[in-house]
């Protein structure tokens, strides 16, 4: 889960929508499953973004920095065990699946992530990704991508 919340990080990073505010209270909850690399290059990516003014409106440079704090702080309780909730699973994956198609690559994890998601995707979120995914035409061809279409498909 390390590489998906990443991604869905990246995705977010710079956004000005409801993402930002979703995605940093996800963080904050499953900050047990991140790695310390992980979470050292957040804040970077973080710091980075904030010197260059690209964390957003005011109100997603609060989560942002919210979310940068929270991390650099040390981490109270044990979360590892924690179970991911279904709302915030289909928003990791909308938008590490983003992500990954806005660098146009896949790996590993988000085929095993869409493998073992796919039987929960809602209808609509499913509708959704297969007509990203198959918009998305620098992918056509793309083994990696086919094999996570195909696993949504079924």
């Amino acid at each position: 889960m390390n590489s998906i919340l990443y991604a869905a990080f990246k995705y977010a990073l710079g956004r000005t929508s409801y993402c930002v505010f979703d995605l940093t209270r996800i963080l904050k909850k499953y900050r047990g499953h991140l790695t310390e690399g992980t979470i050292s290059q957040m804040v970077t990516d973080i710091n980075t973004a904030e010197k260059e003014d690209r964390l957003g409106h005011d109100c997603d440079v609060k989560d942002w920095l919210g979310v940068r704090d929270f991390l650099l702080s040390p981490l109270v309780t044990n979360h590892l065990g924690e179970e991911f909730e279904q709302g915030d699973l289909d928003s990791l994956f909308i938008y590490s699946m983003r992500y990954f198609l806005k660098v146009n690559e896949v790996n590993e994890d988000m085929a095993a992530f869409a493998r073992a998601y796919k039987f929960s995707i809602s209808a609509h979120l499913r509708v959704l990704l297969l007509r990203e995914i198959s918009d998305h035409m620098t992918l056509r061809g793309h083994p990696e991508w086919m094999s996570v279409l195909r696993e949504i498909q079924s």
